[in-house]
């Protein structure tokens, strides 16, 4: 599926904001099968309320890896994830010049 949507998730794929040429990408970012904490709840809880087609592509999304192989896919092999939402989240930073 990441490979499918390549660069035209960038656009969806949470908040995403550029500072002194430094993306900036934050996204929920936990193990969906396996996840039981009320954390991972509530994200659920949320996504599905964003709608049918929201939370199909949510599940699609997360089950396909998330963030990391999207990344991949379109050439960042190199980023830093900082943890948020108890770890269920995660910023991701991409470097200008680290494809």
């Amino acid at each position: 599926m990441v490979e499918e949507l390549g660069g035209s998730l960038v656009l969806e794929v949470g908040c995403g904001t550029c500072v002194q040429g430094v993306l900036l990408i934050m996204d929920f970012d936990f193990q969906l099968s396996s996840d039981r904490s009320f954390t991972a709840l509530i994200i659920r809880i949320i996504e599905r309320i964003a709608g049918e087609e929201h939370h199909r592509n949510f599940l699609d999304f997360m089950e396909s890896g998330g963030v990391p192989p999207l990344l991949r896919s379109l050439g960042y092999p190199d980023w830093k994830r900082s943890p948020v939402l108890l770890d269920h989240g995660g910023v991701f930073e991409l470097r200008p010049g680290r494809r």
